[in-house]
């Protein structure tokens, strides 16, 4: 097939500026998404969680299918011309367009010609809106009432590479406490900040460091640091938020006792396990994989990636969940973009994986 259809439904998918804040957005991108199927076989299940809101896309109304496709609507936020999507040197560009707005169009697109079978196959897709702050409203709430499939396939950004694998997320709030005084006289107080700066460097000298050379390693990352006061006063509290990732060698269980033994005061913000496929050479993996190398005309790797995704979830269950997404590139920055030629190519692999697999 061409891409039109496929870059169309990713636009209109794009237009909606889905972020977390913007509740009204999601449920608008979702009623496009339950309007696409309108007069067709698919049955739309609507469900809402903690204020999440999701569809369920299947041709049976089951909880256990043989293919499933998950995806989320939910995005980053950006600039407000990033929610007007257009195309450029053969690229789509828009916020989510990678991640994973595209990939969440081509299941869609393949539903749709799916219902056009006599006898659809046991596939359905999954639309969730929560994935970027942890998922735990949308796919977990999925997974905890018994859905899923003998293999499920999420369009989180690999290049057209299968990951199979992918690191734990522990993120913690650590909290320091001084004594105030004039900033005039430090020695009159206790600084919190420097406490705290002092405590996060002998984690890192303990913790490995994860590098371009060895992405594998667990890692740890202040994302935010937090004082309160008047400028001239030494601050009695500080706070930083640190984002760790987690591997077999640090798992969050010798991360948390490790802190504990820097009697560092934390709070656990959000914990999610690590993507594994114990079972990676499982013959559905292996058939994707196949497909994608006929239609691609090169080799397909097996990856591992720093970042999470839902398919933890599933992995958790011992569910066959791997990451699988069209070619593009820069999410969550400005320019973010997916390559329309790899469209095509990504719908035809799943379209054949369906027919060969279902």
């Amino acid at each position: 097939m061409d891409e039109t259809e496929l870059i169309a439904v990713t636009k209109q998918l794009v237009q909606f500026r889905t972020t977390q804040d913007r509740i009204g957005e999601i449920k608008a991108c979702l009623s496009f998404i339950k309007d696409y199927f309108s007069g067709t076989k698919v049955k739309v299940k609507e469900n809402e969680w903690g204020n999440q809101p999701s569809l369920y896309l299947s041709f049976d109304g089951r909880k256990r299918q043989r293919i499933l496709f998950n995806g989320h609507v939910d995005v980053v936020d950006g600039f407000e011309t990033q929610f007007t999507p257009y195309e450029e040197d053969g690229k789509l560009y828009g916020r989510g367009a990678y991640d994973m707005k595209a990939s969440v169009a081509t299941a869609l697109v393949l539903l749709k010609r799916l219902a056009q079978k006599r006898t659809p196959p046991r596939v359905a897709v999954m639309v969730v809106s929560d994935e970027e702050v942890g998922g735990f409203l949308g796919t977990r709430m999925y997974v905890r009432r018994g859905y899923g499939a003998d293999i499920v396939i999420a369009g989180e950004p690999t290049k057209m590479q299968i990951e199979t694998r992918h690191k734990g997320v522990l993120f913690v709030k650590v909290t320091a406490y001084g004594s105030s005084a004039h900033s005039s006289r430090p020695w009159l107080g206790t600084n919190a900040i420097d406490k705290l700066i002092a405590q996060y460097a002998r984690l890192r000298a303990v913790m490995p460091k994860a590098t371009k050379s060895q992405k594998w390693n667990a890692s740890v990352n202040p994302t935010t640091f937090m004082s309160a006061g008047p400028m001239n006063v030494t601050p009695s509290k500080a706070e930083m938020i640190l984002d760790i990732r987690t591997n077999e060698e640090w798992p969050p269980k010798r991360v948390k006792a490790l802190l504990k033994e820097l009697r560092m005061k934390y709070k656990v913000i959000a914990e999610g396990s690590m993507l594994t496929n114990k079972k990676a050479g499982n013959t559905l993996i292996k058939s994707l994989r196949s497909i994608a190398e006929s239609e691609l005309g090169r080799h397909v790797k097996f990856i591992k990636s720093a970042g999470g995704s839902d398919m933890r979830f599933f992995s958790e269950k011992g569910v066959t969940a791997v990451n699988f997404s069209p070619l593009g590139g820069n999410h969550h920055k400005h320019n973010e973009y997916v390559c329309i030629e790899s469209l095509g190519q990504y719908y035809r692999i799943l379209e054949k994986f369906v027919d060969r697999c279902s």
